[in-house]
């Protein structure tokens, strides 16, 4: 039995017990299937995929998800305001306390603030083992997805370069490299052509890093403000003031003013204290409306060197959970991802 399906096993047999049944929706009408790399739960007719989500905090976002089917979420626990956020979002899930969401044609389903967790199997989450999608494997892969020689000219590309060249760009150990270049191609992400290295399955690893990013940036440095108006990023000079644009500034340049920031990300690695004292920022403990993050090394520059490149601005996107960024998303992947993406 593959791996991913002994954790689909643990999963059906964890809803089949957690789900708040109704008149409307009984046991029998929960029809498991496992489609590719993905478990499909379907409710009277309407499919989801079924994502098992990590224990988040009330005021962590759930990142986007692009699926075929809508995605229905099992995790721990979500608290009541986290419940309805995700009612209000339209996005399905069930908890292990029987909390839920669902809406379908002819079913609406809305449990919250059940606290008593049931007693289910382990094996729920699956194996997190290796460094790919940990921070050196995000740096690496980051570097390797942006490199415009990746297709255009694989024999001088980062990926063909020598593991003391992909080192020092990504800001990594040799012995790091190594380790993360063999679980690449352990995990058929990358074959070896003769002497050529080529990035294989390229969208199931492009989605897996989309995700753990947006797990990752949630833990590293960053500065988080409060801002009494945001209309001003039109009018600064990034690279004059020694930062580059991400997530909605950055999705709005990209897209020709398709979105309208109603959040500032910033990449800057060194102070920006005239911009913070410009612009009358306070520092957030809470809600915030301006972040500043540091970059992350060995990225190529994008279309527009006013922003940080295209992946980290899709990222970003897909780390908010806000569905207002899911279209600008989806063209910037067209726009600026795609061809890249879908190649191989």
């Amino acid at each position: 039995m593959k791996r991913a399906e002994v954790h689909f096993a643990a999963w059906i047999k964890t809803l089949e017990k957690v789900f708040p049944y109704s008149d409307a929706i009984t046991r029998e009408h929960l029809r498991f299937s496992v489609e590719g790399d993905e478990l499909i739960l379907r409710l009277r007719g309407q499919p989801f995929v079924v994502k098992y989500l990590k224990p988040v905090r009330d005021a962590e976002p759930v990142p986007l998800e692009f699926k075929p089917h809508p995605v229905l979420y099992l995790a721990d626990r979500f608290s009541a305001e986290k419940a309805e956020e995700m009612r209000a979002a339209h996005r399905p899930f069930v908890d292990l306390r029987g909390n839920a969401f669902i809406s379908i044609p002819g079913v609406y389903l809305f449990v919250a603030g059940r606290h008593a967790k049931a007693d289910v199997s382990e094996g729920l989450l699956p194996g997190t083992t290796g460094k790919l999608f940990k921070k050196s494997g995000i740096q690496l892969i980051g570097l390797l997805l942006t490199d415009p020689n990746l297709d255009d000219d694989p024999d001088h590309a980062w990926l063909n370069r020598s593991v003391r060249d992909l080192a020092d760009k990504a800001g990594l150990s040799l012995g790091s490299v190594s380790e993360l270049l063999a679980e690449m191609k352990a995990r058929e992400f990358m074959v070896a052509d003769g002497r050529t290295k080529r990035l294989i399955n390229r969208r199931k690893l492009f989605d897996a890093w989309v995700h753990a990013y947006a797990e990752f940036r949630l833990r590293r440095k960053r500065q988080c403000f409060t801002a009494d108006s945001i209309g001003w990023w039109e009018n600064r000079h990034p690279l004059k003031e020694g930062f580059r644009w991400g997530g909605e500034p950055g999705a709005a340049i990209l897209t020709g003013r398709f979105l309208r920031p109603g959040k500032l990300t910033l990449y800057a690695d060194q102070p920006l204290y005239d911009l913070v004292v410009d612009a009358n920022l306070h520092t957030a403990t809470g809600d915030w409306t301006v972040e500043i993050l540091e970059p992350l090394p060995g990225f190529a520059d994008g279309p527009d060197l006013n922003c940080v490149h295209p992946l980290l601005v899709y990222a970003d996107l897909i780390a908010t959970g806000d569905n207002r960024n899911a279209e600008a998303a989806r063209r910037i992947y067209a726009d600026h991802l795609r061809r890249t993406i879908e190649s191989a």
